[in-house]
């Protein structure tokens, strides 16, 4: 890489996708965090096209990726004991 354009990259401001990735992320460890924990990609992207964002599920998986959320297992429960014998 020559010197010019390692200073040129430095000195470029974000592109549009980084600026987008940026604020998308915030909505996406938002809805993470109000689900306390529990949404993996798939359920968060559906959030999100609920509250009108614009976004691809593959796109999601990135972020999601790349922010390092990770989904709790549900919790397996006990059959319910009717009390017979």
């Amino acid at each position: 890489m020559s010197r010019s354009g390692f200073h040129a990259w430095l000195n470029r401001s974000p592109s549009a996708r980084f600026r987008s990735d940026e604020e998308l992320g915030g909505k996406v460890k938002a809805s993470f965090a109000a689900s306390d924990r529990t949404y993996g990609a798939r359920r968060v992207w559906r959030d999100l096209l609920a509250d009108g964002a614009d976004c691809g599920l593959h796109r999601i998986e990135r972020l999601v990726r790349l922010q390092g959320l990770r989904a709790r297992p549900g919790r397996r429960r006990l059959p319910k004991d009717s009390g017979e014998r």
